[in-house]
C-alpha cells in the first residue's frame, strides 16, 4: 500500500508499551487544519517509537504513515476487522507550507460578506 502524509499539530504524546517481549508501540494524536479538525491516533511501534522523543505537544509536524488492516475473529467466530496507522517519518512542517494560520477555523469564514453599501438606495429613488 503506498504511504499516506499527515499534517497537523501534536496534541498528546503518550509513553511506549512494551505490549510484549516482541513488540512495542506509542501512541500520539494530530490536529488537522481542515475545515472540520479532525484528531487523528498514530502509532509508532519498534525502533520507531524513539521518533516522538525529538517533539513536544504544540508542535506542527508532517507524518508520513502507512495504512495496515487486519482481521481478528472474536470468540462467537464473528471476524473483526481494525485499521492502524504507522507512523514511520515524522518531521518539523515547513514554515511556508503551514496552514493552520491561513486556514479557515469555521464554516463561516468561508462565507463571503456583501458589503453593506452595496445594497443602499438613493432616497432619491423611492418609487413614490
Amino acid at each position: 500500500m503506498s504511504e499516506t502524509k499527515l499534517n497537523g499539530k501534536i496534541i498528546l504524546i503518550k509513553p511506549t508499551q512494551q505490549v510484549n517481549e516482541k513488540f512495542a508501540k506509542r501512541e500520539f494524536v494530530i490536529e488537522t487544519f481542515d475545515l472540520y479538525p479532525q484528531k487523528i491516533l498514530l502509532q509508532c511501534v519498534q525502533q520507531n517509537c524513539e521518533l516522538l522523543d525529538n517533539y513536544a505537544l504544540g508542535q506542527v509536524v508532517d507524518v508520513n504513515v502507512n495504512v495496515r488492516g487486519r482481521d481478528w475473529t472474536n470468540k462467537d467466530g464473528v471476524i473483526m476487522y481494525f485499521n492502524t496507522l504507522e507512523a514511520w517519518s515524522i518531521k518539523i512542517a515547513n514554515e511556508d507550507v503551514r496552514s493552520d494560520e491561513n486556514a479557515p477555523k469555521s464554516a463561516n469564514d468561508l462565507k463571503t460578506k456583501a458589503d453593506p453599501t452595496q445594497f443602499e438606495e438613493d432616497a432619491d429613488d423611492l418609487p413614490f
